[in-house]
């Protein structure tokens, strides 16, 4: 009987309708509001090989390579930026 249930319960869950959640990643909303919220102020940045935009460029690059902002300083892990480094 549980089996019953339970199966029933997959094909409703499978069968509703499912929306895509669209989601924004930070250094995106900033590229679409062309740094605005970080302009003129100096940055340093936290990040790792996983920091990229939604288009798989390196948020590092993105920051270093921007005219608006002031990047002194990026931090990363023990291992590097891309994570190759020895402990």
């Amino acid at each position: 009987m549980k089996f019953i249930y339970l199966f029933l319960l997959a094909i409703l869950f499978t069968s509703l309708p499912s929306k895509a959640a669209t989601i924004s990643l930070g250094v995106d909303v900033l590229i679409e509001s062309d740094f605005k919220p970080l302009s003129g102020k100096k940055i340093c940045l936290l990040t790792n090989q996983s920091g990229r935009t939604k288009d798989g460029e390196l948020t590092a690059k993105v920051f270093a390579l921007s005219k608006k902002i002031n990047l002194i300083a990026i931090f990363v892990p023990e291992h590097g930026l891309f994570g190759a480094e020895h402990a």
